[in-house]
């Protein structure tokens, strides 16, 4: 009897600690078109992407509950089955758990998010994919239905996370980094295997080129990204 109050009382706690934290730390957009055939879909306290390209679309992450994700997509109207490709940042589950609504797409991981896959890495959150994927290097691009994807390495938030670059200007950075108050950050710190590793990373970003817009995976969007680095230091 002690044990099970004990663990309720353990569960009760972390539920609180989390959303204390949520609500410190995440502010994802609300479900919707952000700017031209950009959307963003919300799914708790993480937001997934999708570039629409005619009538097919790329995903940017899968959002964490597929029936939230479902739900939100019908109020777009928009069809899980045009969805051709699956971007992932990282594979934790809040970015990947959806990941079986999009039947018809093509998914792509970072090479080092293999190491978690594999058990390499220890890695609370994360999720298996239980379908063929495909492996994306730094430096890679991908022609999309006409769109032209490159992938950005960024460890420091697992050790395999990607950012990707559409179009020349749009930048999707994941968990990568964080915005609060109009300036980045790192992404929380109890959330990243390598925060230091993270900060290099996040240097990296300041300096592509050409980037007009950003998104990140849970603190919403900016147009403008030059302003967004001005304050930060490794």
């Amino acid at each position: 009897m002690k044990k099970s109050k004990t663990r309720i009382y353990l569960i009760c706690m972390l539920f609180g600690i989390f959303t204390n934290i949520s609500c410190q730390y995440f502010s994802p957009l609300k479900s919707g078109l952000i700017i031209e055939n950009v959307y963003a879909i919300k799914n708790d306290i993480v937001n997934m992407y999708l570039i629409q390209n005619g009538e097919s679309y790329i995903a940017i992450d899968a959002g964490r509950n597929p029936k939230v994700t479902a739900k939100e997509l019908v109020k777009l109207k928009i069809n899980p089955d045009m969805v051709t490709t699956i971007l992932l940042t990282h594979v934790d589950v809040d970015h990947i758990g959806g990941i079986d609504l999009f039947k018809n797409s093509k998914i792509y991981i970072g090479k080092g998010e293999e190491k978690i896959l594999k058990g390499e890495v220890k890695r609370f959150s994360f999720k298996e994919i239980n379908r063929e994927y495909n492996l994306l290097y730094d430096g890679d691009v991908l022609e999309i239905d006409g769109l032209s994807v490159k992938a950005v390495s960024a460890p420091g938030h697992t050790p395999g996370s990607l950012c990707f670059i559409v179009n020349d200007n749009l930048l999707f950075t994941g968990d990568t980094l964080s915005i609060k108050k109009g300036r980045v950050g790192v992404f929380f710190p109890l959330f990243n295997v390598d925060t230091e590793l993270q900060k290099k990373s996040i240097d990296k970003i300041k300096r592509l080129e050409g980037i007009e817009y950003i998104f990140t995976g849970h603190n919403g969007y900016s147009d403008n990204f030059r302003e967004m680095f001005e304050n930060w230091e490794m």
